[in-house]
């Protein structure tokens, strides 16, 4: 991913202020994990902390092999189609009705991934986000998340919501092996 790679569990509030300026810790923001990098914000959009799916050139993430890789917008939302998500552009919550919004940055090129929550509760209409390499959470609006790091969102799609989509088949990453036989990536 071309994005933000965050690995401390806290960051000091001057830093999460530089990365987030529109995040406030328990207030628009509200931490749910504790730090991983196990998997990321495309995999947590669609339900799933098992996986690292991102369409880098590099082959470095899983992604399906029957979508080229490719860092653009278009190839995210042509992932996520194929789990019957279309593009809306609205982040207002609809009932019955899953939202995923594609942060971008100035040059259109994918950054983050965030899931709005449907069903009940105090959190229903919010979005949920895995900051990469860290911790994923609850933020009240997207424009929390909007700013250096993320650049801004560039796209909302929406699907009937009947669970948790079928993800397709993934291409596991690359793994990088020496001439000795070792994994070194």
């Amino acid at each position: 991913m071309a994005g933000l790679l965050l690995t401390d569990a806290k960051l000091p509030d001057d830093l999460m202020r530089r990365f987030f300026p529109n995040l406030v810790d328990g207030v628009n923001w509200h931490r749910k994990s504790n730090a991983t990098e196990e998997y990321n914000c495309l995999a947590w959009s669609i339900w799933t902390d098992r996986h690292y799916i991102w369409p880098d050139v590099a082959g470095n993430s899983e992604w399906d092999p029957t979508i080229p890789r490719a860092e653009t917008i278009p190839t995210v939302v042509q992932f996520l189609e194929k789990m019957g998500f279309r593009q809306t552009n609205t982040p207002t919550l609809e009932a019955g009705v899953e939202k995923v919004a594609i942060y971008a940055n100035a040059n259109g090129e994918p950054q983050h991934l965030a899931r709005q929550l449907v069903g009940s509760g105090p959190y229903q209409g919010h979005w949920t986000s895995k900051l990469a390499g860290m911790v994923d959470g609850i933020h009240s609006h997207l424009n929390v998340l909007e700013g250096p790091s993320y650049g801004n969102v560039a796209c909302i799609l929406g699907r009937r919501f009947t669970g948790p989509p079928t993800i397709p088949d993934l291409h596991p990453k690359t793994l990088l092996i020496s001439t000795s036989g070792r994994k070194i990536a």
